[in-house]
């Protein structure tokens, strides 16, 4: 599988616009999705198990900014 830059793309432009409205907790979120994936993508390592600790690290962020009170939908 490629590495879909558009993709990349977009979440650097969400990224952008959380930092002008000031969301910083939801900035650093992103980055750290883009910059995950980046390190994937260069290591060829597509394992399911690996994806699967990825969505999970990504839920546990989520959890905790929900119990926090920062995370709001």
């Amino acid at each position: 599988m490629r590495f879909h830059p558009i993709l990349i793309y977009v979440l650097l432009g969400s990224a952008v616009i959380t930092v002008v409205l000031d969301h910083w907790i939801d900035t650093f979120v992103i980055l750290a999705v883009v910059l995950e994936n980046a390190i994937r993508r260069s290591g060829k390592s597509n394992s399911p198990q690996l994806k699967y600790n990825g969505i999970v690290k990504l839920m546990l962020i989520i959890s905790v900014e929900q119990e926090a009170g920062i995370f709001q939908q």
